[in-house]
């Protein structure tokens, strides 16, 4: 530290402040050496090994202690701020805790029902399809989903059931379907504004 005395009629004061040459580090290099250039440290790459939680979600960070940049004047590093990027998967897709994914059955089994198995995270589930069953219709597997952060519980698995029409009919089912479906009479339903209307 440079310290410089004021000298008054009445009273002395006394400035302190950091040395100029040293920083106030208490000493000064002499030759500098080639890789660090005198700062005492030098920027380098590594590789660590982290824990991720289960269940963690896209965008989430972990805090990694003590691996971050070094402190100025041999003070403690900083910490490792990781930001978490989930990759698209093939069949789920993830929000919050619970999955989504869609599945197709034919066109009997919606009419008839009957089971499917559908894929999880574990393997396969046992889904029961009941009778009439519409094109599109969302079932809940309780507890297939993801597992949730700093939990014992899992969120909830959703199918979204599709259902497939055969394109080509046999010359035998096409009588069949005729007679099963010649009843079902095409009902539209009133729009917004025809509704809007009656009320007015």
């Amino acid at each position: 530290e440079i310290r410089r005395v004021q000298r008054s009629a009445f009273a002395h004061v006394v400035n302190i402040g950091s040395c100029g040459k040293c920083g106030g580090m208490g000493k000064v290099t002499t030759k500098h050496c080639d890789t660090c250039h005198g700062e005492g440290k030098v920027k380098k790459i590594k590789k660590i090994d982290i824990k991720v939680p289960r269940g963690i979600g896209n965008g989430q960070y972990l805090r990694v202690a003590g691996e971050g940049g070094l402190g100025e004047n041999g003070g403690h590093p900083g910490d490792l701020f990781i930001v978490i990027n989930i990759k698209n998967h093939e069949i789920f897709d993830q929000h919050d805790g619970n999955l989504f994914c869609k599945t197709s059955i034919d066109l009997g089994t919606a009419l008839l029902g009957g089971e499917i198995e559908v894929p999880t995270l574990t393997g396969k589930a046992r889904l029961r399809i009941p009778r009439g069953t519409q094109s599109h219709t969302v079932f809940r597997l309780k507890g297939q989903g993801m597992p949730l952060v700093n939990s014992n519980q899992f969120g909830d698995q959703l199918v979204n059931v599709i259902v497939k029409i055969p394109e080509k009919i046999s010359g035998k089912q096409e009588p069949l379907l005729k007679e099963l479906l010649s009843k079902k009479k095409v009902e539209t339903e009133k729009g917004f504004f025809d509704k809007l209307r009656e009320h007015l």
